[in-house]
């Protein structure tokens, strides 16, 4: 697979992660200390921002493994060994999401 494909796979991870993740609940809970003030709070909102943090956070955590092996190796770009162990990473932390999502289906 292309770098690119690997990274839009990794990405939708992410967005079931933060749809579906059995940690949903604990985000919800911890919004008083995220969502600003100023914002109304509203289920729509505070569903669509708990889902985001949740996704970026996917996406972000995912993305260590595969930086301390480009750093390990002395690589200067990403190749597709990295992109794997982005994706395997992923998927590691999208499989408590899976039974939640199969229930829906």
């Amino acid at each position: 697979m292309e770098p690119k494909n690997i990274f839009i796979v990794v990405a939708v991870l992410g967005l079931i992660n933060g749809m579906f993740s059995p940690f949903l609940g604990v985000v919800i809970g911890l919004m008083p200390f995220w969502m600003p003030e100023f914002v109304t709070p509203s289920l729509s909102l505070t569903l669509f921002f708990s889902s985001l943090i949740l996704s970026i956070t996917t996406l972000l955590v995912s993305g260590i493994p595969a930086a301390i092996y480009e750093h390990a190796t002395g690589a200067r770009e990403s190749s597709n060994t990295s992109m794997i162990i982005w994706l395997v990473a992923a998927v590691a932390l999208t499989l408590p999401a899976v039974p939640v999502l199969l229930s829906i289906i």
